[in-house]
């Protein structure tokens, strides 16, 4: 799990991203959130879950949206819903 950068859904499949590899798994976003909300990851846009250990740095963006840089370099938009949500990941984390 430590090498899972985040999961993403598009067009009704989801992929898993690592470090440098991208693999198709066969769950949904919704099950995978299940399993994975408690060993550090979180909801961060409707299609995107991602390892909160792998964030290195949040921006803010316009419309409370902001914006996180991964430690392999990519960046993912976290969607003003779920900002309140990654926050108290942060926080469930720090302790």
């Amino acid at each position: 799990m430590t090498e899972i950068y985040y999961f993403e859904s598009v067009d009704e499949r989801t992929f898993v991203y690592a470090k440098s590899k991208v693999y198709e798994c066969d769950e949904k976003l919704y099950e995978i959130e299940a399993k994975m909300g408690t060993h550090g990851f979180a909801r961060i846009s409707k299609s995107t879950i991602v390892n909160i250990r792998k964030i290195r740095e949040i921006k803010p963006q316009l419309n409370g949206r902001f914006e996180a840089l991964l430690d392999n370099g990519e960046r993912q938009i976290v969607n003003r819903h779920y900002v309140s949500g990654l926050k108290d990941k942060f926080m469930e984390n720090a302790k």
